[in-house]
């Protein structure tokens, strides 16, 4: 039996988000963790230090990253739901 807060139907209304509501927020998530993919991508070449890797590669390295992050907040943001601005009336 469950206690009567966790109850099914209780007077407040579900504890649960939209599924809608839900991937929109999950999604918000996805691009503000984009940055931080960003920082860590961007600080491989500097663990690279000692190794073969010439500086040419490493541009290269640096140069995909910065267009798959581009890429990734493309596609994130393509799913995310279109707003319309309410327009102020006309005169």
């Amino acid at each position: 039996m469950l206690p009567p807060d966790l109850g099914e139907h209780s007077s407040e209304g579900s504890i649960f988000l939209e599924r809608t509501t839900y991937r929109e927020r999950r999604l918000h998530d996805a691009l503000s963790l984009v940055p931080a993919l960003g920082l860590v991508l961007f600080s491989v070449p500097l663990i690279w230090g000692g190794s073969e890797i010439t500086t040419a590669q490493a541009m290269v390295f640096l140069f995909l990253s910065w267009a798959g992050l581009s890429a990734l907040c493309g596609v994130l943001s393509w799913f995310l739901p279109r707003r319309r601005r309410k327009e102020p009336p006309g005169p």
